[in-house]
């Protein structure tokens, strides 16, 4: 093969491979603008904007603030004796929430043997009554919850379906005389 030949051949070859350099990159070009729309594709249906993620959080808020019940009146639980406040009853329609301002005991008498088993218990046994004769709905049914500590001590009492004004007042009025009798208690042993 001559000089000339060779050069002609490696002049041709140059030709070949600038060509498919070319259409490398065009085809490069069009991969990497396949991927872009599928990345902004992608990106519309997966990821959101600082803005929408911002608007639906601040959605998520007044959900949230929706769903926070306000009670409908606050009560002091007072002593009848004693002027001395010793929960707060915070009302709402269908249940009530006592919140002690003191430290009280479940096992300090009389909260179990008055409270719970004289007052709640027979107010739930007069609604199972209503429920059997067709006058009260079964999910209306007097329930109550005692949240404790791990020592006994009363972080909050719960009770749902109240039913009605009469009933809310006589409990307020039981626990007020319940939460007297069992300060004095306590502060009569601190003494003794």
């Amino acid at each position: 093969m001559s000089s000339d030949e060779l050069t002609r051949k490696l002049a041709e070859l140059r030709s070949l491979l600038e060509e498919k350099i070319r259409e490398l990159e065009l085809e490069l070009e069009l991969l990497k603008l396949c991927h872009r729309l599928v990345t902004e594709a992608l990106s519309r249906r997966t990821f959101k904007s600082g803005l929408e993620v911002l608007q639906e959080r601040v959605g998520e808020t007044a959900r949230v603030e929706e769903k926070i019940e306000k009670p409908k009146a606050i009560k002091d639980i007072v002593g009848r004796k004693i002027s001395k406040v010793f929960a707060k009853a915070y009302v709402y329609d269908d249940y009530v929430k006592i919140v002690p301002e003191e430290e009280f005991n479940v096992v300090t008498p009389p909260f179990q043997a008055f409270f719970i088993n004289k007052l709640l218990e027979e107010f739930r046994k007069e609604d199972e009554e209503s429920v059997k004769k067709g006058k009260l709905p079964s999910d209306k049914i007097l329930r109550y919850e005692i949240k404790t500590d791990e020592s006994g001590r009363i972080k909050e009492i719960v009770i749902h379906n109240y039913n009605d004004d009469f009933r809310l007042r006589e409990i307020l009025r039981a626990l007020s005389w319940t939460f007297e009798k069992m300060y004095v208690r306590k502060h009569s042993s601190e003494t003794s």
